[in-house]
């Protein structure tokens, strides 16, 4: 097998991770972005809902208040937020608020299931046409939000359905000198849940587009972090090649030394030549592991290398010996 062929498994496990990790921290990035996000609209949302219901709750408030002996009203489509009934036009448009007089109930509409209009909306709309089954499903939907009785001076916001419609509605118990009054007001959250809806599509659609571009760049940035990574296995590789080398040769002196000692009969001359080989041998190994320590010390930038000049015959004759 060639080097590139021995560290191919290796570097697909590094790139592998290089990607995990750089699709993991975007991944993680994104969800809380988008969260946040997600989070900070919908709050923001919700609180221009409320801050709209409550500007209308505080004219019913006032107008409650100022005609306490107000005579049953339909809910008719107008334009003036201290009047029950649909608002159109202004900050309260498509709010809709009534007044519930004791445990009464709902103000009734004058005719049919929708009431007709009296403002300046126009002749013929209902506010049934709006909300679809009429305003006949409004007492269900107060008594299903548990705001049919407060405690006097109370006020609650509460979130139900009326018929297919998403409503935010807002009640405050209201106390006059002809007896306790509970005024409710109710808005549409379907833009709400529109915008929240679209906002939600288009963070997981961007998301995942931009997780598939860091997938992407992370694949061509680990690529290029692995060039340094292989050129350091491919020196690793020479080195250890190159060091078993030179490792062979004191070694190989060593062994036809003692092949030598055994073959002398005791020979005095023939053990003093083996014996200074085995030193010789011995010597070599000891400069080749001082060199080595010093290699390892020096990449590790442990040592200050110094410049000095080389006998390059001297070199050359010591590796020919």
């Amino acid at each position: 097998m060639s080097a590139a062929g021995a560290d191919a498994p290796v570097l697909r496990r590094t790139r592998r991770r290089l990607i995990a990790w750089s699709a993991g921290s975007t991944f993680v990035v994104l969800v809380v972005l988008g969260a946040a996000i997600y989070v900070a609209a919908a709050r923001s949302l919700e609180a221009a809902s409320i801050d709209q219901l409550q500007s209308r709750m505080e004219e019913l408030t006032r107008a409650t208040l100022a005609v306490a002996a107000r005579p049953p009203q339909a809910l008719a489509v107008t334009s003036d937020p201290s009047l029950p009934g649909l608002v159109l036009g202004g900050d309260t448009s498509g709010t809709i608020g009534f007044v519930m007089t004791g445990s009464a109930g709902v103000v009734p509409p004058t005719e049919g299931q929708g009431a007709t209009t009296t403002g300046p909306a126009g002749s013929g709309a209902r506010v049934g046409d709006v909300l679809g089954p009429g305003v006949g499903g409004l007492p269900a939907v107060i008594a299903a939000s548990s705001v049919a009785n407060l405690e006097p001076g109370e006020t609650v916001v509460r979130e139900a359905t009326l018929g297919s419609a998403a409503v935010r509605l807002i009640a405050r118990s209201i106390d006059t000198p002809t007896g306790s009054m509970t005024a409710v007001v109710l808005g549409d959250r379907g833009a709400e849940l529109d915008t929240l809806r679209t906002l939600l599509i288009v963070l997981l659609g961007g998301g995942l587009a931009v997780l598939l571009a860091s997938v992407a760049v992370g694949y061509v940035y680990a690529g290029r972090a692995l060039v340094p990574i292989r050129d350091s296995l491919a020196r690793q590789r020479e080195f250890a090649a190159d060091a078993s080398h030179e490792l062979r040769t004191p070694l190989a002196i060593t062994r036809a030394a003692i092949a030598e000692l055994r073959r002398s009969d005791g020979d005095p001359a023939v053990v003093d030549r083996a014996i200074d080989d085995i030193e010789a041998g011995t010597a070599r190994m000891e400069h080749l592991v001082d060199d080595l320590l010093l290699l390892a010390r020096t990449d590790a930038e442990a040592v200050e290398l110094a410049m000095t000049d080389t006998d390059l015959a001297h070199a050359g004759a010591e590796a020919a010996e």
